[in-house]
């Protein structure tokens, strides 16, 4: 669920790292899904009196899956966020005006008195090294090497998550 999740890994890219069929990771997450949800619907009966029914566990199944999302998302954005405070401070100020501002190249150059081909440059730099990080966090913390299969996926976390990084919180 780590990896579906949290990095969107796909079910035939855990097929390749686990050397189960898809069809069994498929059932091990829908299984682990609906014990959340039963145990989240007795929750809502003892504390709420809410009967459970067919129609309350459709209704929260949604929102039980958007939780996870952001639950299991932490770990990666708290590892990214630690390696960037880390190794690469300084180039937070340029990932503020990009990402966090949402400014253009031309603009963030102005700002900062470089090129514009310096700041794409930087940014580059600063994705592909979070990126290799996070492949080598996920083998060191989770023990699961990822496959090349998900290099494109890992670029779009890491795109994600420095889009929405708290680039305010650390000035």
């Amino acid at each position: 669920m780590q990896l579906s999740y949290g990095l969107k890994i796909s079910q035939m890219e855990m097929e390749e790292i686990f050397g189960l069929d898809q069809s069994q990771i498929s059932r091990k997450i829908k299984g682990c899904e609906k014990k959340l949800l039963m145990a989240l619907v007795k929750w809502c009966q003892a504390n709420f009196e809410i009967p459970p029914n067919e129609g309350i566990i459709k209704e929260h199944s949604q929102p039980l899956k958007d939780l996870l999302k952001e639950y299991f998302q932490q770990q990666f954005h708290g590892a990214l966020q630690e390696n960037l405070l880390d190794k690469q401070k300084e180039k937070i100020m340029m990932l503020r005006l990009y990402y966090g501002e949402r400014l253009k190249l031309e603009t963030v150059a102005e700002k900062l008195k470089v090129s514009q081909q310096t700041v794409a440059g930087e940014i580059e730099i600063v994705q592909h090294n979070l990126q290799i990080f996070l492949q080598q966090w996920v083998k060191e913390k989770m023990e699961i090497c990822l496959p090349m299969s998900t290099n494109k996926r890992i670029a779009n976390f890491v795109e994600e998550w420095l889009k929405i990084a708290p680039y305010a919180m650390w000035y």
